[in-house]
């Protein structure tokens, strides 16, 4: 979606700390491609982009430069903030950008705002990940699913807004029963520790690595100085 409107703060644009902006992010869930923008203390055209993907807060660095702007360092084609916005939509293996932004956090009302209505992934992952925070907070057995659905949207005022006329209710994720409850936190939570065994993996097989080049060196080495030996024995002999 094209951003034609012109204001002098972007419905996107806030002033909050790095800490704010990642809290605001998890409050929401996380949801890959929600995103939102924050001043910078380093001049007014130098934004910081704070962005969910895979359950944690991203920041990048926006900034027009000599009416040219650039993106974590990288030269971008555009010619305006919004451009820069509708630029990123997309991924772009020129940038590393692999993740592209869907949704931002509308300044004034705190609600969810989907930058293309038509995005039904991204409408479906957002109202997901709405439904995974009530879930933390509904309790009682035996939810129905149009009992979740009132209970989230009294819960967050309708918080998640989606362009086009596109109701909540046409992506609301199924609710969840009594036995399902804490199932996304319980996922979050085992998928941090198969990161952490894969970091820890990942570390123990580099050491392993270098063990082994270091003992190959060595015997290159020790090879060589054999060699070296029976070289300078040989001319003596000579």
């Amino acid at each position: 979606r094209h951003l034609t409107e012109r204001r002098m703060a972007p419905p996107f644009l806030h002033s909050v700390s790095r800490g704010d902006a990642e809290a605001m992010l998890e409050e929401r869930g996380f949801p890959n491609g929600l995103f939102l923008l924050r001043g910078s203390s380093k001049g007014p055209n130098v934004y910081a982009m704070t962005c969910a993907f895979q359950n944690q807060a991203e920041h990048h660095l926006l900034e027009l430069e000599d009416d040219q702007w650039t993106f974590n360092g990288s030269t971008l084609k555009c010619t305006s903030l919004d451009d820069c916005i509708e630029y990123l939509q997309r991924p772009h293996l020129s940038i590393d950008w692999l993740e592209p932004i869907t949704a931002y956090i509308h300044v004034d009302t705190g609600e969810i705002v989907l930058l293309n209505p038509a995005d039904e992934d991204a409408a479906a992952s957002i109202a997901a990940s709405e439904g995974a925070r009530a879930e933390a907070t509904l309790s009682g057995p035996g939810d129905s699913a149009v009992s979740f659905e009132h209970e989230l949207e009294a819960q967050f005022g309708g918080e998640l807004q989606l362009d086009g006329g596109l109701m909540m209710s046409d992506v609301l994720v199924e609710a969840p029963t009594d036995s399902g409850r804490g199932t996304h936190r319980k996922s979050k939570k085992k998928k941090k520790q198969e990161q952490e065994e894969a970091a820890r993996r990942l570390a123990e097989e580099e050491a392993e690595a270098r063990r082994q080049a270091e003992e190959e060196e060595a015997v290159r080495r020790a090879a060589e100085e054999e060699e070296e030996a029976r070289r300078l024995a040989a001319e003596e002999e000579a």
